[in-house]
């Protein structure tokens, strides 16, 4: 079975999760059943990333949208893996220098650590939301003084998401920070009027974000 236009490869399917595994040299799939050795050099493919320093993924926790590629970049002298607790993916052997990158197709949660060093952990948060997109819900209103609610999700977690108001004809102004956990989510309690938006900055080799602007009902 041909997966991708430049390497021949199989798709492994377990627990309803389908993941694609993939060495970083430019554009090239992988097999999981395979294993094969991953490149080092070359542009990773779109999509967050984690570096490998000492004996730490860094971030150890991503959040991505389902049909999104994380790429694993070692940046160590020694040799870590990237490997699935249950089996799922493997990345086998990854010198300094090079890089794993998988595709996951469905949501769901998957546990990881490296073979050499079993103390190292992560886990991928993988959403049924759309890939770069802030999604905001007013859940209150404000009314003589109360806080009206305002949940964001998005497919990113381990950053703060800025809500932001309009100050003046085209600036905006930060009233409030709140850390996105592993479903992609945080809230803000805003007992203010005015047009608002959430900001999610740029970090592990993702863009930064803006939401379309809103304001509470009265």
């Amino acid at each position: 079975m041909k997966v991708g236009s430049h390497r021949n490869g199989a798709r492994r399917a377990r627990h309803g999760a389908r993941l694609l595994a993939s060495a970083c040299a430019p554009a090239w799939l992988a097999a999981l059943a395979l294993g094969a050795a991953p490149a080092a050099g070359g542009p990773l493919p779109p999509g967050p990333s984690s570096a490998i320093h000492d004996r730490i993924y860094t971030p150890a926790a991503i959040t991505v949208a389902a049909g999104q590629t994380i790429s694993w970049h070692n940046e160590t002298l020694g040799p870590h893996t990237v490997t699935s607790t249950t089996e799922l993916f493997n990345s086998g052997r990854l010198d300094g220098g090079t890089s794993y990158s998988l595709k996951f197709a469905n949501p769901g949660t998957f546990d990881y650590y490296c073979t050499v060093h079993p103390t190292m952990k992560g886990v991928v948060t993988v959403l049924a939301i759309p890939a770069e997109k802030v999604i905001v819900h007013v859940l209150g209103h404000r009314a003589q003084g109360g806080a009206g609610t305002v949940r964001v999700q998005v497919a990113r977690s381990g950053v703060r998401a800025l809500l932001q108001v309009r100050s003046g004809s085209h600036g905006f102004a930060t009233l409030a920070r709140a850390m996105l956990g592993f479903e992609g989510t945080a809230s803000f309690a805003v007992g203010k009027g005015g047009r608002f938006r959430i900001v999610v900055p740029a970090a592990y080799g993702e863009p930064r974000l803006v939401s379309r602007t809103f304001a509470l009902p009265s």
